[in-house]
């Protein structure tokens, strides 16, 4: 993307026009030879010119570069009714002092002539011969017209606006920490691993009361922050490298928390952060503004059963939800209502994700099988079992991930002792499993991720461990325990080389690598 070196410097002239600098907008002016005819509102301008309020026209314009005949115009119009309002000492000052003026005087002497004639405080105003034959009302028309031709709108604070939005972006890359001090370009806590590697070490846990369990954990998009949902309904935001809560977040500092009246049963984050969408076993979802803890929305009836997955739009302005209704929807955040309705499962429904470029949903069921949805209509478009499935025997089907780096692949996790990496059209490209489970059995899988640039596969079983699987060969590199009871989920981070595990044995536990 290439941008225009006076794009540059308009933004500059915002910024300096906006904070008052007005001599240095005007040093800039001159040295660039770039113009900045920019307003607030263009309709503000037109209304304040039309109903003749003209100290705030001067102010609005007199930064402005408009062709010399309408800034002759327009200064000609506020000196001539200054001069019938009986104000002549302002309207002489004006005609001495303002440049659209001195020019007129250099160019056009007779109609300058007329114009310091009419404002003379000895002689009696004709308005007739001010305004030339038309009402003054009209005159301020016709100017109006003509300068909004030359003159655009800028969104306020423009420079700023994106300069913060770069920074943002650079922070979900991985390429900036959350906390920068900007002038020194200087990180506050950078933390960013830029190669994947193995992940086989623990580096703490987060203990939870017996009432309190953790039912659900996710890292936040900028990797700042560990949310997790707990049994008893409580969402909480963790710093996960010292395993204590955030207590940079002021709410949670005065013992505040992000709530439901039900467990917390999935979460997701939007995909600039701000947000953070909670489900619960009741089927209501609440979307917070993670930064103050404000609920922004509530649909009180997003399903009429326990909620498995969440996840938002691309663009943030919707949520897919998969519950054990059997059913998936599609909420709106600005409406507050269902949007779409995906029917065609017979069994609850584990978990629905948005295909890499968002124009298809894939969901997975307790039924056994993968649908694929158009995302546009909710018309089932293909559907298949997983590819180690037996005839007439149902496959608890537990998740799809889509995988970043191969849009049209997904990662299939279903309730056995395989991982598969397959197409759109149920296709297996690899298969993942222990090759020592008949020496030590780990038991099926219940969840997995991938690491963010897709290097390694982690899958979770049942008697508490962790497996890490090479994507690009399939080859098993280790196997960890990571819990003695009962496995929920397993969650990675977005930029650095940590996983996440959370079970009923009351522990969120934080993995990393032997060098972390």
């Amino acid at each position: 993307m290439e941008i225009a070196s006076e794009d540059v410097i308009r933004l500059m002239q915002q910024f300096l026009r906006e904070h008052k600098l007005f001599d240095t907008l005007q040093t800039l002016q001159r040295e660039s030879q770039v113009t900045f005819n920019a307003v607030d509102s263009i309709d503000a301008l037109v209304s304040d010119i039309t109903f003749g309020k003209w100290d705030l026209v001067l102010r609005q314009t007199q930064h402005l570069h408009l062709p010399s005949p309408v800034m002759m115009d327009l200064y000609e119009q506020i000196a001539l009714e200054l001069a019938e309002m009986g104000e002549f000492t302002v309207a002489k000052e004006l005609i001495r002092s303002t440049d659209p003026l001195t020019i007129m005087k250099e160019n056009d002497a007779t109609r300058f002539n007329l114009l310091d004639r009419l404002t003379n405080p000895r002689a009696q105003f004709d308005s007739r011969a001010a305004y030339n034959g038309t009402s003054k009302e009209q005159r301020r028309e016709e100017i109006a017209k003509r300068v909004k031709k030359h003159v655009a709108v800028v969104p306020p604070s423009r420079l700023l606006t994106l300069l913060g939005q770069a920074l943002k972006f650079q922070q979900l890359s991985g390429v900036l920490p959350s906390e920068l001090d900007l002038f020194q370009n200087a990180a506050k806590r950078l933390k960013v691993d830029q190669v994947e590697e193995k992940i086989q070490t623990a580096q703490g846990k987060i203990k939870f009361s017996k009432t309190s369990c953790p039912q659900t954990a996710q890292f936040s998009t900028d990797g700042s922050m560990l949310v997790t949902g707990t049994k008893d309904g409580f969402v909480e935001a963790w710093d996960f490298d010292k395993c204590k809560l955030k207590n940079d977040l002021d709410y949670q500092a005065r013992d505040e928390f992000m709530m439901h009246e039900d467990g917390v049963s999935a979460e997701a984050f939007s995909r600039n952060g701000d947000l953070l969408a909670t489900a619960s076993v009741d089927g209501k979802v609440k979307v917070w503004k993670v930064s103050t803890g404000q609920c922004l929305r509530r649909f009180e009836h997003a399903h009429g059963n326990s909620i498995h997955s969440i996840c938002f739009s691309r663009d943030g302005t919707q949520l897919l939800t998969s519950s054990l209704d059997q059913l998936i929807r599609l909420h709106g955040l600005k409406s507050g209502q269902t949007l779409k309705e995906f029917h065609g499962h017979d069994g609850y429904v584990n978990s629905a994700v948005f295909s890499s470029d968002a124009s298809k949903v894939i969901s997975a069921s307790c039924d056994g099988s993968i649908k694929v949805w158009d995302a546009k209509n909710a018309a089932c478009i293909a559907t298949f079992r997983p590819p180690h499935a037996s005839p007439g025997v149902e496959m608890d089907v537990l998740s799809v991930t889509v995988v970043p780096q191969h849009k049209d692949q997904l990662i299939l996790c279903t309730r056995s002792k395989q991982l598969h990496l397959i197409n759109f059209q149920g296709m297996s490209k690899a298969v993942f499993q222990d090759p020592f489970d008949t020496i030590e059995p780990k038991g099926d899988f219940v969840a997995c991720t991938l690491s963010p640039k897709g290097k390694y596969l982690y899958g979770l079983t049942e008697k508490g461990f962790v497996l890490c699987f090479t994507l690009e060969n399939g080859t098993m590199e280790h196997a960890i325990q990571v819990c003695n009871g009962e496995v929920y989920g397993i969650v990675h981070h977005p930029h650095r080389n940590i996983l996440a595990t959370y079970g009923n044995d009351g522990y969120v536990r934080i993995w990393g690598t032997v060098s972390t």
